[in-house]
């Protein structure tokens, strides 16, 4: 309940704030300005109505502050308060931009309009002003209560957030300044003073933004800030930022080194060269950078495990980008070749643009993937992790899924040309080109289905026997003194078989000393916590040296809490927990997904695949 009450009074809080500071500002601007009685009315009225609203509700948060101990530091008032810094911070720096801008524009002799000048310094100081003072009451929240997890993940989002805000505005910053030389040795002088001012002012801004932000990022990973150093974000973040970066460099690489195919068949070259090299500079110097700095960041802390799942994620998605690149320039090749050898004319530019895909692909593809396979062959723990990758999983049946769709279409095609002829259909608009494209397609579909199928196959077998290994030395004890027909050891047992037919299964009903002689060489033992209450099997159980699992088994009076669903759950976790544990994969119980993380994920997957549609698309775009 405390959580709806809270979400209300800062969701509230935070509206009406946002209508006081900008109807403060376009007030002062109007005084300052050419004075509109209408503006000055809706001002007004929004300032009379929208105040006391902030006011009030602010009171009350400050109110249950100091009267609730849990208030300070709950996740939706450190949020709030991150989010109004934001909200804040972004004008101000949009301000300080075009502030900066007139101020150069003034001093190379351009025109500057007053009245805009006024606004920005206006805007400014409103917005310093509130940004201070919330800022000061997360100092104060932060010196009473230390950063939690949750702190700590909303901090990082706030300082990444404009840590990469400043690191784009550099790299535009930069990519225009490369234009600019490049024109200046073309004799191409279109970049006027009052073009490349604004471009000086974004990288002089964005590169103060970035460094402050970045440096505050770096010291926390000095010093270890948070957890700073196993940080899931941290990585998040900087393998994102080296993904854009390795796909701006490459995608225009490609583009680059097509216009110079072009040039060696004696075609035009399509766009311009100063279009073209600044985009490469810019998403190379991106790229060189972040890596530089993961390389000595894992020299100097060593990657937790989602760390090292962060690692994987981008190492098999630059692989599937240079994959698919890779196969777009090798249909296309063949695509130019079928067509040709049909008759048509030899289509130069074509060549140049799939030629330019497979060589900037390839590259991007087999790096990454000779780093995953090297992993696969390694240590023995190191081949079973990275076989048994959900992430590796993904992507070996992402490029079966393409490969099967692309048999599908071609298939399908090349048997209705085979009914058409045998029905003795008029074929007229179809062509003996289209055949062999689609013949050609299903055979690249079919080499890529049985290459990513094969190491499929390779994997499975891999972890079957390393499963099977482990599992034929392990000794699992059930104790379940109730009568054979009934107890939790019956299904329990069924699961378990189903689950580790290589496992030591041994059933313990009574305190016979032939009863109890297995568990004196069981590593794993299960009991539910009524059998464990009773003295003499409780000290039996203490004597060993066993891993144990304790089954909250259902009695008449009690309650369980924290536990989901009835035996027949219980009976699910235990065995996940079993087989963990024989694995040697730790005994952490496992949590059931709810409606609200299911939801989540379905979200996350249409949005992770719309991303890659969208990438796809783009490297398509560029050649077609």
């Amino acid at each position: 309940m405390k959580a709806v009450q809270r979400s209300y009074i800062y969701i509230a809080t935070f509206v009406s704030l946002a209508a006081v500071v900008g109807a403060l500002i376009f007030l002062i601007q109007n005084l300052f300005g050419f004075l509109d009685r209408t503006d000055l009315a809706w001002q007004l009225a929004v300032l009379v109505i929208a105040t006391p609203i902030y006011v009030g509700h602010w009171l009350w948060a400050e109110r249950l502050k100091r009267r609730d101990e849990e208030e300070r530091p709950s996740l939706i008032r450190r949020l709030f308060l991150y989010i109004v810094l934001a909200a804040l911070l972004g004008p101000a720096l949009a301000g300080a931009f075009y502030l900066l801008v007139d101020l150069l524009n003034l001093v190379a002799g351009l025109p500057v309009g007053t009245f805009a000048f006024r606004e920005n310094i206006i805007a400014i100081i409103v917005l310093a002003l509130v940004w201070f003072y919330h800022d000061r009451i997360l100092k104060q929240d932060k010196a009473v209560q230390p950063e939690t997890a949750g702190h700590v993940i909303i901090r990082q989002l706030y300082q990444w957030g404009f840590t990469i805000a400043g690191l784009t505005m550099i790299t535009w910053g930069i990519i225009s300044f490369a234009r600019w030389i490049i024109e200046q040795f073309e004799g191409a002088f279109a970049t006027t003073n009052a073009v490349l001012i604004p471009e000086i002012i974004r990288l002089v801004v964005g590169t103060a933004v970035w460094l402050i932000f970045w440096l505050w990022l770096q010291r926390n990973f000095a010093e270890n800030i948070g957890g700073e150093r196993d940080s899931v974000v941290r990585k998040l973040f900087l393998y994102a930022i080296l993904f854009v970066g390795l796909v701006l460099t490459v995608t225009n690489l490609a583009l680059l080194w097509d216009g110079v195919l072009l040039g060696w068949f004696g075609q035009d070259i399509p766009g311009d060269l100063s279009d073209i090299v600044p985009l490469v500079l810019g998403g190379g110097l991106v790229w060189g950078y972040h890596w530089t700095v993961l390389r000595r960041e894992a020299q100097r802390a060593p990657l937790a495990k989602q760390q090292l799942l962060i690692r994987h994620i981008y190492q098999y998605l630059t692989a599937a980008v240079g994959l698919i690149a890779t196969l777009i320039g090798i249909a296309g090749l063949i695509s130019i070749l079928i067509l040709t050898l049909g008759g048509d004319p030899l289509d130069i530019e074509g060549v140049a643009g799939f030629l330019a895909t497979l060589t900037a692909g390839l590259p991007v593809w087999l790096w990454p993937w000779w780093l995953i396979q090297k992993r696969v062959t390694g240590s023995e723990e190191e081949a079973q992790a990275e076989s048994g990758s959900l992430v590796r999983r993904i992507y070996l049946y992402l490029f079966l899924l393409i490969a099967t769709l692309t048999i599908l279409g071609s298939g399908i095609y090349l048997v209705f040309r085979l009914f058409s002829l045998l029905f003795r259909l008029d074929t007229t608009g179809e062509s003996n080109t289209d055949l062999a494209l689609a013949a050609a397609y299903a055979i690249i579909a079919l080499v890529v289905w049985l290459y990513h199928g094969r190491l499929l196959q390779v994997d499975g077998r891999r972890l079957a026997a390393q499963r099977a290994e482990k599992l034929a030395d392990v000794s699992v004890v059930l104790i379940d003194p109730g009568p054979d027909e009934g107890g939790f050891s019956i299904p329990l047992l069924e699961t378990l078989r189903k689950k580790m037919p290589h496992v030591g299964l041994e059933t313990i009903r009574s305190l016979a000393e032939e009863a109890v002689a297995p568990l004196a060489t069981a590593d794993i033992v299960v009991a539910s916590w009524e059998t464990v209450r009773d003295e003499p099997f409780e000290q039996l159980l203490q004597g060993s040296a066993a891993e144990k699992v304790l089954l909250p088994t259902p009695t008449n009076g009690w309650l369980w809490a924290g536990v989901d669903g009835g035996q027949e759950a219980v009976l699910q976790d235990a065995a996940v927990i079993v087989e963990k544990l024989a694995l040697k994969e730790g005994g952490l119980e496992r949590r059931r997904w709810g409606v609200g993380t299911v939801i989540a994920a379905i979200a996350g997957g249409i949005v992770g695949l719309c991303i890659l549609v969208n990438l796809i698309g783009s490297i398509l775009g560029a050649f077609f």
